[in-house]
């Protein structure tokens, strides 16, 4: 899976569900980056990235 041309964002949710959107970038071939990103203990973590090529992508995990 090639990163280039991709468009990817984490969303971070709180315990009060509160939500934050962060726009991450391409980070060499295959990986994406964002810098500034403090995420908070039981805080839940997901992963959207639009390929180039149309396919999405998504993950989550919830900070221990």
């Amino acid at each position: 899976m090639r990163a280039q041309g991709a468009k990817a964002t984490l969303v971070l949710t709180g315990s009060d569900g509160a939500e934050r959107a962060i726009r991450m970038r391409v980070a060499g071939a295959n990986a994406f980056e964002a810098s500034d990103v403090a995420v908070k203990i039981g805080e839940r973590v997901l992963f959207f990235a639009k390929m180039s090529d149309g396919q999405v992508h998504v993950g989550q995990l919830t900070a221990p």
